[in-house]
């Protein structure tokens, strides 16, 4: 699953919008809007983005 189907997915379990989002992030709705339509969320983005909405993320690695 791709960063911007995550962060959706957590913003409709928390019953927030876009535009709280970016309040919260202290950026205009377009930004945020803008790199969900062209899926390119950095890692950085995505930290921000949960820890906003109260989420922190884990990144986990295994070797096969």
């Amino acid at each position: 699953m791709d960063g911007t189907k995550l962060i959706k997915k957590l913003l409709v379990e928390e019953n927030i919008n876009g535009v709280e989002l970016a309040k919260r992030l202290g950026c205009r709705a377009s930004n945020v809007y803008n790199k969900f339509n062209r899926n390119n969320l950095t890692l950085n983005d995505i930290e921000k983005m949960a820890a906003v909405i109260g989420y922190r993320t884990e990144i986990n690695f295994i070797k096969k």
